[in-house]
């Protein structure tokens, strides 16, 4: 049994009786009761506060005796998970025994079950109650019990695939492009219902499950979308899962201090705490790369970082025409370089022949204060347009 039982999904209590004229019920015992949110149908009331029986079964047995049948449903709540037990016995009694006059109270419906007003009649509502049955009822010598376990669900994220793009592994890196919408894809199920042995033919349905943003500094402009249907997701995320992606447009000013967390959970809340399974990542904007949207060019896109359009020209060599650039293009801003022990903003700046503004433009994680740390990225585009040297060797900014 699990959240994800459809509303006509039941199992069936049946009964037999020789004599087919006889009323027939099934009830629940109230020890050890039924759990909350049960019902039998039949329900026990019917339109207007009517009481119904059992119902005929469409099958008749080969001696002609008729089978009786009440349906046991129930869709267990994020607090029922374990082991319940249920038990029912049969009552009937022979329509002669009730007088003419309350007889007439029962009516048949349609679908081959009896109820009988609220004021009189001679089955009762629910457990067996020896004062509203006539004399020469019958009950069942033994009662028929089975044990109910609503499994909990235990969501998890499958198994990395192709690369960054799905079900990143744990504390990976994830690097998104500025100016760029781009997505992660996590592909989620419930596990709890494939490692479980069931008795019967008919395994219970799995959990739905989600995924949800749980923990660390995100972005505050960072998006977990789903579920995605099978078009949207990425084709291996295989059959039965639940596909969700996480979907950000980073900025080149987007700090490079981002963390996020993520849990796979069931929708109906049953998984908690320590239960979950977490992913944590750290969200890193690349640097040097830029993704153009539409009507930008080289010279736009420069003006906007203080770079000769040119010089972004010459770095990005597989551009055709600087003046037409599709959206959605990646071009570079310049080339990455990583921080030296003993390396200060203004050396860089000397080394590359730009001035310490310049870096700040590209490099806008760097404080104002200059401060940079060992192994640190940092975009330069040297002014090569700009630099002169003297005699090869002694190169300036003029």
């Amino acid at each position: 049994v699990s959240d994800s039982d459809v509303a006509g999904a039941g199992i069936e209590v049946l009964v037999r009786d020789r004599n087919i004229d006889d009323y027939v019920d099934i009830v629940s015992m109230d020890d050890p009761g039924m759990p909350n949110g049960a019902e039998l149908s039949p329900p026990a009331f019917g339109a207007g506060g009517s009481r119904c029986h059992a119902k005929v079964h469409d099958i008749v047995l080969p001696n002609g005796q008729l089978l009786y049948k009440k349906t046991f449903r129930w869709v267990p709540g994020a607090g029922q998970t374990g082991s319940h037990r249920v038990c029912f016995e049969a009552v009937s009694y022979p329509r002669e025994a009730v007088s003419e006059a309350k007889r007439a109270n029962v009516i048949q419906q349609e679908d081959d079950y009896y109820c009988c007003s609220s004021s009189w009649c001679p089955f009762g509502p629910g457990a067996f109650d020896a004062s509203v049955y006539p004399p020469g009822t019958q009950r069942t010598r033994t009662p028929r019990c089975f044990v109910i376990d609503v499994l909990p669900p235990k969501p998890d994220f499958d198994p990395p695939v192709g690369g960054a793009f799905l079900n990143p592994e744990n504390n990976a890196d994830l690097n998104f492009r500025a100016g760029c919408t781009e997505s992660i894809y996590f592909a989620v199920k419930d596990t709890g219902v494939g490692s479980a042995t069931f008795a019967y033919d008919r395994a219970p349905l799995p959990y739905d499950v989600k995924v949800i943003l749980d923990g660390g500094s995100p972005p505050d402009d960072l998006a977990v979308l789903g579920p995605l249907g099978p078009d949207e997701c990425h084709p291996a995320s295989g059959e039965g899962t639940a596909c969700y992606a996480l979907r950000w447009k980073a900025k080149l000013s987007s700090s490079e201090g981002y963390e996020a967390c993520f849990a796979a959970v069931d929708v109906a809340g049953v998984t908690q705490g320590a239960d979950m399974k977490r992913r944590c990542y750290r969200i890193r904007v690349k640097k040097c790369q830029y993704c153009v949207s539409e009507g930008e060019t080289f010279a736009s896109v420069g003006a906007d970082f203080g770079i000769d359009w040119l010089l972004m020209y010459m770095a990005n060599p597989t551009v055709r025409n600087p003046d037409t650039l599709p959206p959605g293009t990646v071009v570079n801003l310049g080339v990455v370089y990583e921080v030296r022990p003993g390396d200060y903003l203004e050396l860089i700046a000397q080394k590359f022949h730009t001035t310490v503004p310049a870096l700040q433009t590209l490099n806008t994680d760097v404080t104002v204060e200059g401060i940079i740390q060992p192994g640190m990225e940092i975009c330069v585009m040297p002014p090569v347009c700009d630099v002169k040297c003297l005699y090869g060797t002694d190169c300036h900014i003029y």
